[in-house]
């Protein structure tokens, strides 16, 4: 990142893939009283649409991985948003603990992409929304998406993680993700057409 793409993230919002990053969806009718038992957090005071710092550890209390929580009653499930080489040995480690419980994990990462935003303004371009997980719809030609909108704040200012679906027959990891990408951006910039944005480059969106 240069010093303009810098002033830019610190003064507005940049946009930017998140490829190495994804989420595990962790559903099912005993999902709250099984994952209570298998991470660190409290399960049962997050509240609906909240999102808190986490983490999966072994039985001897090692860290196995860490992410950020988020419940939606909802949508009947957790997302668990984590570095997305640790999905699937997640997976594989907590498989081992479901015995007779009705839960079900889902490696979203096949189906969707991650984008981020980050910066002083980035809550203006996902509606001001109110809790740490909503969502979103995203406008493209073949209608709408419905963004998953995470409150994440990466960077020390104000930030969102969004989960964008893509096309399943384009799934291979970066020709999705760029996809995401391209129609998020398009996005933002007719969202702050009135307000004069302009394209930096491919990552960083600015008001003159």
């Amino acid at each position: 990142m240069n010093e303009f793409e810098y002033k830019a993230l610190h003064r507005f919002a940049a946009v930017v893939q998140l490829p190495q990053w994804n989420v595990l969806k962790v559903s099912g009718r005993h999902r709250e009283r099984w994952l209570q038992g298998m991470i660190t957090q409290d399960i049962k005071t997050l509240g609906e649409n909240s999102g808190r710092y986490g983490c999966i550890v072994s039985v001897k209390g090692r860290v196995f991985c860490d992410f950020q929580i988020y419940s939606s009653s909802a949508l009947d499930a957790y997302f668990l948003v984590m570095q997305r080489e640790r999905i699937q040995p997640a997976i594989e480690h907590l498989s081992k603990f479901i015995i007779s419980e009705r839960v079900m994990l889902e490696d979203m990462s096949a189906t969707h992409g991650v984008l981020t935003i980050q910066g002083p303004e980035s809550a203006a371009l996902v509606s001001e929304p109110e809790t740490d997980f909503s969502v979103f719809k995203i406008p493209h030609i073949h209608g709408e998406w419905d963004a998953f909108v995470m409150r994440h704040r990466r960077t020390g200012s104000d930030g969102y993680d969004l989960l964008i679906p893509i096309d399943e027959a384009r799934a291979v990891a970066e020709q999705g993700a760029s996809m995401a990408f391209e129609t998020a951006m398009s996005w933002q910039i007719c969202r702050f057409e009135k307000q004069h944005a302009t394209r930096i480059d491919d990552t960083t969106l600015n008001v003159a």
